[in-house]
């Protein structure tokens, strides 16, 4: 892998973990405001949960991943398409809401 992309990878993921974390936050508050409850649209608020969960499981294997010691990297590589998935039925529940 290059190092300058490995490098970058390694200084963005924690503030990109942390805007996630509080996209979350802010939609929850904006539905709170909006709607009065939580659980307004509950699968779109399910699917961020999970989004949540696995973000935080992503930091926390990320900082187990030392040297060249495949298992963490393998797990935070399967966490990460987790990710990619989630956002993606996250967008289509989102989009749906809107129409």
């Amino acid at each position: 892998m290059p190092f300058d992309t490995v490098k970058r990878h390694r200084r963005f993921g924690p503030v990109f973990a942390l805007w996630g974390v509080l996209g979350f936050v802010a939609g929850v508050v904006m539905v709170l405001l909006d709607k009065g409850r939580v659980l307004e649209f509950p699968l779109h608020f399910l699917a961020g949960s999970a989004i949540v969960i696995v973000i935080v499981l992503l930091y926390a294997v990320s900082r187990r991943i030392k040297g060249a010691e495949p298992v963490y990297r393998n797990i935070h590589f399967g966490l990460g398409i987790c990710l990619i998935a989630l956002y993606v039925v996250q967008l289509l529940l989102g989009i749906g809401i809107l129409l």
